[in-house]
């Protein structure tokens, strides 16, 4: 008998996913992409020019549509010759095809081995309402915030501002890259905000890449006012590590509020409440439940109130993995590295013999985002 080549299923190499299908690739094992309904066929052809390779280099390439898992499920099963170990996720817009593939899988193959994260409700995986509202629910700080999916909300949402300073946050329910997000000092900014999202004119508008959430509404937040930290976590079994800390320099560009100028990769013990924001971030997983993967947290750090969240990414740190070689040189590991370990070897032998916390970073490093005037 011929022994199968191990394979992982890698649901949308996008982005950071193009380093881990590489990483997956120089392991020695083949790779079945299935390209998610929310990812765009543009993307995808693009895909393989960036990472060099072709299409029939891959034992199978799927492509999954809406509300057809059966179909997806019965064209990973056909594959011939390989023993699928892992699915794993390479961006924002196969996060939800994820769980669901692995569960339907574990479940055809009347096993167990492929990891998923666990979440009671997956909206809550991509929904930064539901985000805020489960971890204020578990008696945590969060956002405050209003989801308006008429122009009576809007009309609530503003009343509330007076008699402050009026500064707030429009964005998508769902997205990322804060594409979309706009910071708004008066009613009239709100109001357009709130008619730009809900026309699709940014890119992440659910009616396009986000169909699982036809009738998405506008969150309209408060602005935080603080600076802001990336916490990577990757977790297994519910143990989490933090594989990192970066501090966001993040300002108004371009006719865009919220654009990345640099990251600072920072140890635990660097600055005085960065390990009550590391606290912070393990208790919004518990809150949220999660149990396996990977989380790129967003939190802002607050004079009066503390660490708060911003939204909970639930997959690898996105920047088209710019980050990972960095994170490798100063630390010895790297988000990416550490959930590969956790999916593969069951956390033997990278996640199980680091801190939980990212204690020491040696030399440093500050990836920094060039801007033209």
């Amino acid at each position: 008998m011929v022994e199968r080549k191990k394979a992982v299923i890698l649901v949308d190499p996008l982005s950071t996913g193009v380093v881990l299908q590489k990483r997956i690739l120089e392991a020695g094992l083949s790779i079945i992409i299935v390209w998610s309904d929310r990812s765009q066929p543009c993307a995808r052809g693009k895909h393989f020019a960036r990472s060099g390779l072709t299409a029939d280099q891959f034992p199978a390439v799927v492509v999954h549509e809406e509300s057809k898992l059966d179909d997806t499920v019965k064209a990973v099963t056909a594959v011939k010759d390989v023993q699928v170990v892992a699915i794993m996720c390479g961006s924002e817009f196969g996060v939800l095809l994820e769980d669901s593939l692995a569960d339907a899988l574990n479940t055809a193959w009347g096993t167990s081995h492929l990891l998923s994260s666990g979440l009671p409700d997956t909206r809550l995986k991509v929904d930064k309402y539901l985000q805020s509202e489960t971890v204020r629910a578990a008696g945590l700080a969060a956002v405050r915030q209003k989801l308006a999916r008429c122009p009576k909300d809007v009309e609530l949402f503003i009343a509330q501002q007076e008699g402050t300073q009026f500064k707030a946050v429009a964005k998508p329910q769902t997205g990322a890259g804060s594409v979309g997000v706009a910071f708004c000092e008066s009613a009239d900014a709100v109001w357009s905000a709130y008619e730009t999202i809900l026309a699709g004119e940014h890119k992440a508008h659910c009616g396009d890449k986000y169909r699982h959430y036809k009738s998405a509404g506008v969150l309209l937040q408060e602005y935080l006012e603080g600076t802001e930290y990336i916490v990577n976590v990757v977790s297994l079994n519910g143990k989490t590590k933090v594989t990192a800390m970066w501090e966001y320099d993040k300002r108004p560009y371009n006719g865009a509020s919220f654009v990345c100028f640099s990251k600072r990769l920072l140890g635990a013990y660097d600055e005085l409440h960065l390990v009550e924001i590391l606290q912070y971030t393990e208790n919004v997983l518990r809150a949220l439940k999660f149990r396996d993967g990977s989380v790129h947290a967003e939190i802002m750090y607050t004079a009066d109130r503390g660490p708060v969240l911003i939204e909970a990414n639930c997959r690898l740190h996105g920047g088209n993995g710019a980050w990972v070689h960095p994170a490798e040189m100063c630390m010895g590991y790297s988000q990416l590295s550490v959930m590969m370990d956790a999916y593969l070897n069951n956390g033997k032998e990278v996640f199980s013999s680091i801190p939980d916390w990212p204690v020491k970073v040696n030399g440093g490093c500050h990836q920094v985002k060039m801007r033209t005037a």
